[in-house]
């Protein structure tokens, strides 16, 4: 009864398997042994043979001086690990085509002959064997396996199949992803159980990963965020984490704790216990890292309205002292509770340590041990405030609410046909297409954001009652201004101000009072927020939600979850991160057009720190950008000329027009309905752009938009 062969083994016995198998091949096949041999010497004699590869020939305890041997990253090491002698008389070029073995174990090897040779002048020798670095191919298998969530099971079933071709790799998925054999304690609650990976360690890691020593100030700014979302269909299962980010540092946040469990973590009090300890100490203390001192600052803790209620102990938002910016009293109507009242004193940081408002209380929170401003530090998110809140509010109503604003349904149609439309003249920075409204239910926040500051004033042009128009575009005006910080700096912040304190006045003349709603009202106070941490992006929840998603992609089962984000969190911190460079170049092509001025290449699309720029022909969508001087350029080609620079070439739109002019010009937030574009073409520096544009079709108008986190 034959023994059966191990389907693993060690280096050696590989190399002992390896040996015995060229014996057998040889011994079996002799004659084509010679014929392959004849076609070497041919080859050696040859005056005009290229030697571009390694060269290995290997000798048993008989005469294999001249046999063509297979090439493997395997071979390489025969030299030093078996007992096979080496004969260096003779140097052999080949290639594997089956690799070392195949399924009937035997070499499959093909000589390469000088055509090959010849059409693989431009690759490096290296290229056509299989000795691969082993760090390289090791790094490679670890950012594809934690990019794409590949399971461990089938990243051992992979390196299975690629073991006898690279031994350097190794046999289990724990040992290639780094994967900690222990994970932190988890402290069990009444619900559910929590885990404090720790605030320093989130922090130094911070550090070490992007190796930006130099560009992280010595005072840190964290902002902070704590939401929950779902694990599951099938169950209750949460999530609850801690997420922080150091503010302006380009980086995803880092959790510093994570609750699981089958409801909200109670009590709050043992929640934030290690998380309001260790920020405490920070706070007082700072910490060393490298040799470096660190001091620490809470700049903001963001969260949605129920999540503050839950983390300042106070009232909900559906109650009648909600509000944790001004002291407005609530009113019940219609079968719920509004809040009508515009002008009320502010709610500061003392009166509420000193709980002067004793209804907007229900408690005492862990975080005034931090002394820490518990209104000032709790910005208003625009993305659950106004994304999810008060646009969907006003989308909504508009379709199904009072007969007095309702859309007819053939209005509705038509909307939807636009928006439909629209999708092909999205660039790729706004990562979600327009969708019909009859889908509204699925709707993202991304979606409601895109429509309140460039789709909505499009569609809804000539639609809808003008008095409506008009009362959208106070919120649209408002937002745009918010939103970026170049606006913030032209127009100050008493445009914003006035146009959402008008937007909220006079939602009971067209909407009737049941629209004052918390978020409504919540829309007095964001321009203070904006007052206070500047443009809304910088205390806004979307990277933080973007995070939340990856947290759960991390978890593959309802068992130990904790434990599996650990592990998945300790592999992804193993992956080198690289910076990003600022202008990168895509697509080189050879098809024009070109003018008389001096280039090496051609490209059809480059990217420019965060956003991207395509040529007309490659993607319509990206083609559009805008000068300083305000003019709007369809892009037609990019040249790249030896002194590293980069120029564009274009064509400019001539007549511009307002698109609309209440409650400002749209101009003056480079807003255009254009037309006549320029057939000559010109020539535009990277440094001629001020942002992107979008360019959107309504009709026989084009109407262009930049988009506001490239100005």
């Amino acid at each position: 009864m034959l023994k059966r062969r191990k389907g693993s083994v060690g280096k050696r016995q590989m190399y002992r398997r390896i040996a015995n198998e060229f014996k057998v091949a040889l011994l079996t096949d002799s004659t084509s042994v010679q014929q392959s041999l004849s076609k070497v010497q041919n080859k050696l004699n040859s005056s005009d043979c290229q030697r571009d590869q390694e060269h290995l020939s290997v000798t048993t305890d008989f005469d294999l001086s001249s046999s063509p041997i297979e090439h493997s990253s395997l071979m390489c090491e025969l030299q030093e690990n078996s007992d096979l002698g080496i004969n260096s008389s003779n140097n052999i070029d080949f290639v594997t085509t089956n690799g070392l073995l195949d399924d009937q174990n035997t070499f499959q090897t093909q000589i390469i002959e000088d055509n090959m040779q010849s059409n693989n002048d431009n690759r490096d020798s290296c290229s056509m064997h299989s000795n691969v670095d082993s760090n390289n191919i090791n790094s490679k298998l670890r950012l594809w396996a934690t990019q794409h969530h590949i399971t461990h099971s089938a990243i051992n079933d992979l390196l299975k199949i690629l073991a006898p071709h690279h031994s350097e790799l190794p046999l289990c998925s724990k040992t290639l992803l780094a994967t900690p054999l222990r994970t932190t304690t988890t402290r069990n609650f009444v619900n559910g159980e929590y885990c404090h990976l720790g605030l320093v360690e989130g922090l130094k890691k911070q550090i070490v990963k992007h190796n930006c020593h130099n560009l992280i100030p010595t005072s840190l700014a964290l902002n902070f965020n704590i939401d929950g979302i779902p694990l599951f269909k099938s169950n209750r299962m949460q999530l609850w984490p801690i997420l922080c980010s150091i503010f302006k540092f380009e980086n995803d946040p880092f959790a510093v704790g994570i609750f699981a469990g089958s409801s909200k973590p109670t009590p709050i009090e043992e929640y934030l216990e290690n998380f309001v300890s260790e920020l405490k100490d920070l706070l007082e203390r700072g910490f060393t890292f490298n040799k470096i001192h660190y001091t620490v600052t809470v700049r903001s803790i963001v969260c949605d309205a129920p999540a503050r209620a839950f983390l300042k102990c106070i009232k909900s938002h559906s109650g009648y002292s909600s509000c944790d910016k001004c002291t407005v009293a609530g009113d019940y109507y219609n079968g719920r509770v509004i809040l009508k009242e515009l002008d009320c004193p502010k709610r500061t940081d003392e009166s509420f340590c000193n709980k002067v408002d004793e209804d907007h209380h229900t408690g005492d929170s862990p975080l005034l041990k931090l002394n820490i401003g518990m209104v000032t530090a709790f910005p208003t998110d625009y993305m659950h405030c106004v994304c999810l809140g008060v646009v969907r509010k006003l989308l909504n109503t508009w379709i199904s609410g009072d007969l007095r604003v309702r859309l007819s349904n053939r209005t509705v149609s038509e909307l939807s046909q636009r928006l439909v439309s629209l999708a092909k003249c999205i660039p790729v920075e706004i990562k979600r297409k327009p969708r019909s409204l009859s889908e509204l239910s699925y709707w993202k926040a991304t979606e409601f954001r895109s429509f309140v500051l460039y789709i909505g004033p499009i569609v809804l042009k000539n639609k809808i009652d003008i008095a409506i128009y008009d009362h959208f575009l106070l919120l649209h005006c408002a937002m745009q201004i918010l939103l970026c910080a170049d606006y913030i700096k032209q127009f100050g912040l008493s445009f914003p101000r006035t146009f959402l304190y008008h937007f909220v006045k006079h939602c009971k003349r067209i909407y009737t009072l049941q629209f004052y709603i918390y978020n409504i009202h919540s829309l007095l106070h964001i321009t203070d927020d904006a007052e206070r941490f500047g443009d809304l992006n910088s205390i806004s929840s979307f990277p933080y939600e973007n995070y939340l998603g990856k947290l759960k992609a991390l978890v593959r089962s309802a068992n130990k979850p904790l434990q599996q984000i650990q592990r998945r969190l300790h592999e992804m911190f193993t992956i080198p991160s690289s910076l990003k460079k600022d202008i990168q170049c895509h697509m080189e092509h050879q098809l024009g057009p070109i003018l008389n001025i001096n280039f090496e290449k051609q490209y059809k699309k480059i990217q420019i720190n965060d956003f991207t720029l395509s040529i007309k022909s490659h993607c319509s969508a990206d083609s559009y950008f805008i000068t300083k001087n305000g003019l709007v350029v369809e892009i037609c080609n990019f040249l790249y000329n030896p002194n590293s620079n980069i120029t564009i070439l274009g064509k400019e739109y001539k007549c511009y027009q307002s698109f609309y002019s209440y409650p400002i010009d749209s101009k003056l937030l480079n807003i255009f309905e254009i037309s006549d574009k320029s057939e000559l073409m010109s020539t535009y520096s990277i440094n001629d752009i001020l942002g992107k544009c979008t360019l959107l079709i309504s009709g026989s108008s084009q109407i262009a938009l930049p988009l506001l986190h490239t100005l």
